[in-house]
């Protein structure tokens, strides 16, 4: 049970990774939206 959750959490985690890389590669002339 942890170690689905915790796979989870780190499949999650790369694809927010990914998914903000594809969008600032996309236009990095957007200014950073993190904060």
């Amino acid at each position: 049970m942890m170690a689905e959750k915790f796979v989870n959490s780190a499949i999650n985690l790369q694809l927010s990774i990914e998914l903000a890389a594809i969008i600032k590669w996309l236009s990095p002339e957007f200014p950073a939206m993190e904060r």
